[in-house]
């Protein structure tokens, strides 16, 4: 891992399918904080789950980038990364 990213935080939607994991994990292992945005929960999850066993950190938020509510929500609960493991958008909203 080196630190190229290390105090940044990156959203990364479609983060549950290929070339979106692979962007999260790219990020991850240059120091940033992920925030891995998709649709499929159980997908998220793992993703999220490889980033921390590789020692990154990520948050999984289950969403649909079509729903401006939702992309409004996952930019909060961004905000709110440093203070939870893992939400979803609803969760969050005010």
């Amino acid at each position: 891992m080196n630190d190229e990213l290390q105090g940044k935080v990156a959203i990364v939607t479609g983060g549950a399918g290929g070339i979106g994991t692979h962007i999260s994990k790219t990020f991850a292992a240059a120091g940033a904080r992920v925030v891995v945005a998709s649709r499929n929960q159980e997908r998220l999850d793992g993703v999220a789950g490889e980033i921390a066993a590789q020692g990154g950190e990520a948050l999984a938020v289950s969403m649909d980038i079509t729903d401006a509510e939702q992309v409004d929500a996952l930019v909060r609960t961004t905000c709110w990364m440093p203070y939870t493991a893992r939400a979803t958008p609803m969760e969050t909203s005010a």
